[in-house]
């Protein structure tokens, strides 16, 4: 159905573009093709993410070398989000799972992060801490994600990472659920907390 609703709106999105390009410039039509423009990326965004959630993953059983991951998410989140420093702290291993997977997980974690400080009037700041746990039976890693913006109030940190749940005006609610949904399959765990 995710697939159909992409292909329809490919073709309401050409159709759109050439009644953008025949129109003038600030003309009632050039406008009104323009919005219609922007709302299918909207939904293309929407649908995509959702593919993202329900489709099951398949993961790749690779070595990940964490640190160069991690510097990788800051370096194009900083981009971003230009002004909220972020700080890496502490150990990043290698761990076996899937690149691509992990690295959107941890994008998502520390572009919500970086959102939220951008939110602090008095500066913001993203620290990303890792933290190799040698004492379990099998050793794992543990990475947190962490900011000073406003916190999430506490009858939403229950829902955060429930699907299609969003606070945000132009989310999806898909984000969180995505990165949990990730976590889990790689046999991991994830939880919210403030302060």
């Amino acid at each position: 159905i995710a697939h159909e609703f992409k292909n329809a709106l490919a073709t309401i999105s050409g159709y759109a573009q050439m009644i953008r390009s025949e129109a003038q410039p600030g003309t009632d039509l050039h406008d009104h093709g323009d919005l219609i423009l922007r709302q299918t990326r909207s939904l293309t965004h929407v649908v995509t993410e959702f593919l993202k959630f329900a489709r099951p993953l398949e993961l790749a059983n690779e070595q990940v070398s964490l640190q160069p991951l991690i510097e990788q998410v800051v370096a194009e989140i900083s981009e971003g989000v230009p002004g909220v420093p972020f700080d890496t702290v502490g150990e990043f291993g290698d761990v076996s799972g899937d690149d691509a997977l992990l690295r959107q997980a941890i994008l998502n974690l520390a572009r919500n992060a970086a959102e939220a400080a951008s939110e602090n009037p008095a500066g913001g700041r993203v620290v990303i801490h890792g933290e190799i746990d040698k004492s379990a039976p099998m050793p794992g890693q543990r990475i947190s994600v962490s900011d000073n913006g406003p916190g999430i109030p506490a009858e939403t940190l229950t829902k955060i990472f429930v699907p299609f749940y969003t606070t945000k005006a132009n989310g999806t609610g898909l984000g969180l659920a995505v990165v949990q949904k990730i976590i889990v399959q790689h046999g991991g765990s994830i939880e919210a907390r403030n302060q």
